[in-house]
């Protein structure tokens, strides 16, 4: 980092700075580096993964019904007992696992220690392969994707979460860039 604040100071252009020492520097103009991801490896089962979301998103169904009856008091006490026992089996669920559970990365847990206990469930959803919440220190991975896109969906959200350690400028979406007048080609080379 000394070297490339060195290189910076002396005019080096960016890209040399990051070719010769790794360390560039964001659009919020604070200095990083990249973590090789190529030894990235998952440890959990795609297949096992899959049914545990199934089974969570049976229960939000069964849940939802519940509750319908409850909020029209047609529910028998048998059904409130039970809505208040799916309720605490989905918060088991979505409590997941630990990061360090679902990936071997020795280099991005030497880096940043914390990130082994960001919690991550699956849950299958029609939108997104994965989703990183600061709010509760999550990551939800789709199930339904190959390991492959869901290990590119892990590396983006580790990425948000990174973003958070550091105080880093906040990822975006498409919308955001549409909104500032970009097409939908400029957009998606934005995002």
């Amino acid at each position: 980092l000394e070297k490339a604040m060195e290189l910076e100071k002396d005019g080096t252009d960016s890209e040399k700075i990051r070719k010769e020492t790794g360390w560039f520097k964001g659009y919020d103009g604070k200095w990083r580096f990249e973590i090789d991801n190529s030894e990235l490896k998952f440890k959990t089962d795609i297949e096992k993964n899959r049914a545990a979301a199934i089974e969570l998103a049976k229960m939000k169904v069964k849940s939802a019904e519940l509750e319908e009856k409850i909020v029209n008091n047609t529910a028998t006490k048998a059904e409130e007992n039970e809505y208040y026992n799916l309720d605490e089996k989905m918060i088991e669920y979505r409590k997941g696992v630990k990061l360090s559970d679902v990936i071997n990365h020795p280099k991005l847990f030497e880096a940043y220690p914390q990130l082994k206990n960001v919690d991550v469930y699956y849950e299958i959803s029609s939108v997104n392969r994965g989703v990183y919440s600061s709010n509760g220190n999550v990551i939800m991975l789709n199930p339904m994707h190959t390991i492959d896109e869901q290990k590119e969906a892990i590396i983006h959200e580790i990425q948000h979460a990174i973003q958070g350690i550091e105080n880093f400028a906040n990822g975006s979406n498409l919308e955001y860039w549409k909104n500032l007048g970009y097409s939908d080609e400029e957009a998606m080379a934005m995002y």
